[in-house]
């Protein structure tokens, strides 16, 4: 084949991708177009749950019964407890759709936790507790992250990113190691420091950890001077936001926005029409290291004339876009 023949066969499939899948291998390698995810669902049937979860909404009764049971009441507790108000405000600041945070919301507390019917005693209950540090065993974990391996971390352009450092440094580098001397737990960052009177790591009306709220602590104090920027030297006003319903549902906010942005910059996806999409993030994290999976993955499948595989929802999300009339109509009651 001589060199015209070549680029013509060249141009030809490019323009076949760009026809077909939507965007060119070069356009998406450059990330010169983003791709709007539509909304509703990919799947045709609800992905499987974990086991864990199918083992904890089959403990009393039928599966599905418990996961009605459960959505239902996590509506009556949004209506009751004066939060879609509040979840308007804030998703206006945070300029994303407020269904982005029910969905959220419902899905945490359909397949995950029972909402308390009066949020406001489990802040009560909670705050006294929040006196201890974060530590294990004998460490710190202000001094372990003084450590010359965090400094690269520190030098991060956001809270997301170099938190997302500091847990990698920690995995590699000193999880279950024993370094001068010293024998450091051998557990996750979040295990090894972040459950300070032993009742789970994740509180509050959108079930958020302390290593959450840190990595969007910056995204929060930029959308409002309400809440200054968390750092572990003050602990108690981590778990004080993560606690009170207002402040918990800026950083379900933050989280969401922080999710879009990454799919945006890193995959070429525009997430913010499909609630399931976001919803599935905000169950299983890790939005960077997907993304970018994603997006190689999309790369190698344009290589090979293959078309671009769109985001897609978990049992968590499915079950959002599955139920999205009946979660949107939270918002004209």
């Amino acid at each position: 084949m001589n060199v015209y023949k070549q680029l013509t066969f060249i141009i030809s499939l490019l323009t076949f991708q760009a026809f077909c899948f939507g965007v060119s291998l070069e356009e998406y390698r450059s990330r010169q177009s983003v791709l709007i995810v539509p909304a509703g669902n990919h799947y045709k049937k609800m992905p499987s749950l974990p086991g864990s979860t199918r083992r904890r909404l089959s403990r009393i009764g039928n599966i599905d019964s418990n996961i009605q049971e459960k959505f239902q009441k996590a509506l009556k507790t949004l209506r009751e407890n004066d939060i879609i108000p509040q979840i308007k405000s804030v998703a206006a600041m945070y300029n994303i759709d407020p269904v982005h945070i029910l969905g959220a919301l419902i899905g945490e507390h359909t397949f995950n936790v029972t909402i308390i019917d009066d949020v406001q005693k489990y802040v009560v209950w909670m705050a006294p507790k929040w006196s201890l540090r974060f530590s294990a065993n004998k460490f710190e974990l202000r001094d372990v992250l003084q450590e010359s391996a965090f400094q690269k971390c520190k030098t991060k352009a956001s809270e997301y990113y170099k938190w997302s450092c500091y847990s990698a440094v920690w995995q590699s580098k000193f999880r279950g190691k024993t370094i001068g001397g010293n024998k450091y737990p051998d557990n996750s960052l979040k295990f090894a420091f972040f459950n300070p009177i032993g009742s789970g790591f994740t509180y509050g009306l959108g079930q958020l950890g302390p290593v959450r709220a840190l990595m969007v602590s910056d995204i929060v104090a930029r959308h409002t001077s309400k809440f200054p920027r968390l750092s572990i030297d003050r602990p108690e006003e981590i778990y004080d936001v993560i606690l009170e319903t207002e402040s918990n549902i800026h950083y379900i906010a933050a989280n969401i926005v922080v999710a879009m942005e990454i799919y945006r910059d890193i995959a070429g996806f525009d997430i913010t029409k499909n609630y399931g999409i976001t919803a599935t993030l905000y169950n299983l994290g890790k939005e960077s290291r997907r993304a970018t999976s994603l997006y190689q993955s999309n790369i190698r499948r344009l290589k090979r004339g293959r078309k671009i595989r769109y985001p897609r929802e978990n049992y968590y999300g499915y079950f959002v876009n599955q139920n999205i009339q009946t979660i949107t109509s939270l918002l004209n009651e």
